[in-house]
């Protein structure tokens, strides 16, 4: 999460959806990259690439509490 946010990818995250960005952040590290975060805590070294690339392709899919909420608007306000 330190990654995350002093590389400026909280900047764009609601206040309120930081804590579930930091969770489910963790979370897809953990599923997703377990190779990379194993590698980390045991040898301390950063694939820096690897890392930058899975915080990227986790920050493009998260959805902000706002975005899903207006989507969800949408879908029903769509249907007549």
């Amino acid at each position: 999460m330190i990654y995350a946010g002093t590389n400026g990818y909280v900047d764009g995250i609601e206040v309120d959806d930081v804590n579930r960005y930091e969770d489910e952040l963790l979370a897809y590290m953990s599923t997703r990259h377990s190779a990379l975060m194993s590698d980390i805590r045991s040898t301390g070294d950063v694939d820096s690439a690897a890392l930058q690339a899975a915080v990227e392709a986790f920050t493009a899919q998260f959805v902000s509490t706002a975005d899903a909420a207006d989507g969800a608007a949408a879908d029903v306000g769509g249907e007549d």
